[in-house]
């Protein structure tokens, strides 16, 4: 009986003992994992996080009361760069990791933020920008916006490129918070709305290389004696098309003339990207198995002329004709008229 109080006794005073400890030095512990403590970085050591277009961060702002949140236990450097992030309220432009690690600390991180604020004067697109200015205070989306918006169910096989772009952004340390409405809403929008310039460029340029590379085939015979027809090409062609046209993005920007322009455009922002940082990638302008050109070599040493510019443009107007027919809000409009240098007259008429 003695021996079983004497074990029952030690067992209390070991777990008193485990909690004072983790109380005093727990928190120690858990920054030193986390990267947080230890020697001052160093230009070499520290990796910079590209954080751009912060000129909208000064008007969003988290809803409701900042969580409580105590000092943590951290050197002096470290506890003197907390605070300096607890009193900024996001991250800065030129965040590393550890400030990435300090700010999961904040009492700011992660708290819902404003829809009315966030979206205010911009089109509701889940891009890099907003993707970016959202994860500047801890959240993995931006926020659903204002309105009566029947959520869908969500499927995890069915995420759109927007959806695992931002969830990758998610996967680090600290992981940066969303909720589930969140993940449903972003996975249904881009689908059912206007898609941002750039991924309609993306897309087009992706489907464009492949398409060009297949259709370099057509009449070729492969290793196993099969010959590559015409409609062999039109089936290939005809799934690509349609699987970018499921997800939402728009019928015109693939027909066969306006994937071409795309191609040459990409082709072209391509090699001012290479010249600018130095490179030279001849192989941007070839890629078929028998190492045709993909582009003429021409476009990508030149801008397009006026009359070419209009050719390369003539989907977009179509486009831009149909999204108004349709009653399209006309924050869209506007952006694409914008990002694409296009102007309205020209467009839909005086």
């Amino acid at each position: 009986m003695k021996t079983i109080v004497f074990g029952v006794a030690l067992a209390l005073v070991l777990t008193l003992a485990f909690f004072w400890t983790w109380g005093r030095f727990g928190t120690k512990a858990t920054a030193i994992h986390m990267g947080v403590v230890g020697p001052e970085p160093t230009a070499a050591s520290v990796t910079q996080v590209p954080i751009t277009n912060m000129g909208h961060v000064s008007r969003i702002q988290a809803t409701g009361l900042r969580k409580k949140v105590k000092a943590p236990d951290l050197p002096p450097a470290a506890l003197a760069r907390w605070r300096e992030l607890e009193a900024l309220g996001h991250l800065p432009t030129n965040a590393n990791t550890r400030d990435l690690r300090l700010a999961a600390m904040t009492s700011w991180w992660g708290q819902s933020l404003d829809p009315e604020r966030f979206w205010k004067g911009r089109p509701i697109w889940l891009d890099e920008v907003s993707i970016t200015q959202a994860g500047i205070f801890g959240r993995s989306f931006p926020p659903i916006p204002l309105g009566d918006h029947k959520l869908p169910v969500f499927n995890e096989r069915q995420k759109s490129a927007e959806v695992r772009l931002a969830e990758s952004m998610a996967l680090t340390i600290p992981p940066a918070e969303c909720t589930s409405e969140e993940r449903c809403f972003w996975g249904q929008w881009r689908k059912t709305h206007p898609n941002p310039p750039n991924a309609i460029a993306e897309a087009q340029y992706k489907v464009g290389c492949d398409l060009a590379m297949f259709r370099g085939r057509v009449g070729s015979v492969d290793w196993f004696g099969q010959r590559f027809e015409t409609h062999d090409y039109a089936r290939i062609r005809d799934s690509a098309v349609g699987d970018k046209v499921e997800i939402g993005l728009p019928q015109e920007a693939f027909s066969e003339e306006a994937l071409r322009w795309a191609l040459i455009e990409g082709t072209r922002r391509q090699q001012l990207k290479d010249e600018q940082e130095g490179h030279t990638r001849p192989g941007v302008l070839s890629g078929t198995l028998d190492g045709s050109l993909l582009v003429d070599a021409q476009y990508a040493l030149r801008d397009l002329t006026p009359e070419e510019q209009k050719n390369a443009d003539a989907w977009k107007l179509s486009y831009l004709r149909r999204l108004k027919a349709e009653k399209t809000d006309e924050m869209y409009l506007q952006a694409y008229l914008k990002a694409w240098k296009l102007d309205p007259k020209a467009v839909f008429g005086p």
